[in-house]
């Protein structure tokens, strides 16, 4: 009987949030922020589901399963991450799912996490024309806050699929070729259409493939080769994050002042695209004053576009009053900051953190540009 483990980053958004939905650059990181999945072979006939961050166990009969993957088999001629009829392949796994008398008693999230399962384990098994008749528990446990835009739901959706394809290679110890990354990715965004209906991709991909990389739409995300390693601390404003407020909100300042927010949606290209130059460079202490200099800047432009929120304000004042560079990253509205912690020594890094507990911002340090899905 087989045992691995898998683990897969979070993500951090540098540059580029809210202009990349206009088409301009983002630049994003992977962060050293992880989930892991244990996946086991046991002896009984059920598949047991067992995910920490979101507090649910949840198991499933081999028989009940087969029953659902025949039914399958009757309905969908064919099966790939790029071809699949979505929709229709989703609404058979919650229909299938929904028959049971324990399903009433899930949250929303929870339900989403094992529809997500079921979806990518089903979709793989026929996808691979693999079958198994033996039971398997899988454990997943992760450092992400959920649902804080740190990409906690990619990252769930990479190990998963990264386990499911695992499983049919049975070649625990080997790490991922770059064709089973490539399509784990391409899975994690059928997981991720679950989670979050019109996901860009940015996020599966970082999950997968880890670094630092230049996102625009309709272009195929660039890695970025780094000079140097990146280190930042991540802030928790503890205030939920409100992405689909925002952007609903830039859209409508788009609309009613078209010019102006494209002028400012035209400097945070820009900005990212100098970004980018400063990460692919030599790293030395100008560029390094640059890209804080960069942070600052786009902060202020979130700001403008009235993405930013007291909290948010109030953590980028204690990162200047210390010299550091803070932005908020993701949706805005509350959520996570980032502070670029690079230069700096640490005990005015620990001050920092100290000042920020105090006023009520828990924080930690993190690595940016960190390994993708990865055999532990």
């Amino acid at each position: 009987m087989i045992k691995f483990s898998l683990s897969a980053p979070g993500k951090v958004i540098l540059f580029g949030e809210h202009s990349v939905v206009y088409g301009k650059t983002a630049i994003a990181a992977s962060i050293g922020l992880r989930t892991r999945l244990i996946y086991e072979e046991i002896e009984d006939d059920i598949i047991s589901i067992t995910f920490k961050p979101i507090q649910v166990i949840y198991k499933i009969q081999l028989n009940d399963l087969d029953n659902l993957i025949k039914d399958l088999k009757e309905n969908f001629i064919d099966i790939s991450p790029i071809m699949i009829d979505h929709d229709k392949y989703l609404k058979s796994i919650a229909n299938f799912l929904e028959q049971f008398a324990d399903w009433e008693n899930l949250s929303n999230s929870q339900r989403q996490a094992i529809i997500s399962f079921v979806y990518l384990l089903t979709a793989i098994r026929f996808y691979k024309k693999f079958s198994s008749s033996r039971g398997f528990s899988v454990t997943i446990d992760s450092d992400l806050k959920v649902g804080a835009g740190l990409g906690s739901s990619a990252s769930f959706s990479v190990v998963l699929a990264g386990c499911f394809v695992k499983e049919i290679t049975r070649n625990v110890t080997t790490q991922f070729s770059d064709e089973e990354l490539c399509e784990i990715s391409q899975w994690a965004f059928c997981s991720e259409r679950i989670m979050h209906g019109t996901p860009s991709g940015l996020d599966n991909c970082l999950c997968t493939y880890g670094s630092i990389i230049r996102f625009r739409k309709n272009e195929e995300p660039a890695v970025l080769k780094l000079e140097k390693s990146f280190e930042a601390l991540l802030v928790d404003t503890t205030v939920p994050r409100q992405t689909k407020n925002m952007v609903a909100n830039v859209a409508r300042l788009y609309n009613n002042n078209t010019s102006v927010i494209s002028h400012i949606l035209d400097a945070m290209d820009q900005l990212a695209r100098d970004a980018e130059n400063i990460i692919t460079s030599r790293y030395n202490t100008e560029n390094s004053r640059k890209l804080k200099e960069l942070i600052v800047i786009n902060q202020g432009l979130l700001q403008t576009l009235g993405v930013s929120h007291n909290s948010i304000n109030t953590i980028c004042k204690l990162a200047d009053d210390k010299h550091f560079a803070a932005k908020l990253t993701g949706g805005g509205g509350g959520g996570y900051c980032i502070i670029a912690s690079f230069d700096s020594d640490p005990y005015t890094t620990l001050e920092l953190m100290n000042d920020l507990k105090n006023n009520g911002f828990p924080s930690v340090k993190a690595d940016l540009g960190t390994p993708g899905l990865t055999v532990e």
